[in-house]
């Protein structure tokens, strides 16, 4: 088990809606979710929960998006409990520009 953190890590979720209404899966690469998912990571010190979203799904899928909106806010104390790793995660929801 990693060692405990003494405050929660804020992390984001994007739901990327392409012009068709659909929402694209892409597979990850890394903990903490190395399958399918939507795009996301870690909120950056000084960061909007936009800026984070419009960064991540970049850097994550090189799609840009507009207007990202929180729609959901979790408090994961199962992942404490059996990882150590407490992680308030924001999911937001952005429609991508695909080219």
């Amino acid at each position: 088990m990693p060692e405990q953190e003494d405050r929660p890590r804020v992390g984001l979720g994007v739901i990327v809606v392409n012009r068709d209404g659909k929402v694209p899966e892409w597979q990850k690469k890394r903990r903490p979710a190395p399958h399918y998912s939507i795009p996301g990571g870690h909120l950056n010190l000084g960061e909007t929960f936009e800026a984070g979203a419009i960064r991540e799904v970049k850097e994550e899928t090189d799609i840009d998006i507009k207007n990202p909106e929180v729609i959901a806010v979790t408090n994961n104390l199962e992942t404490y409990q059996s990882e150590g790793l407490h992680y308030i995660s924001v999911i937001l929801l952005g429609s991508g520009i695909f080219r």
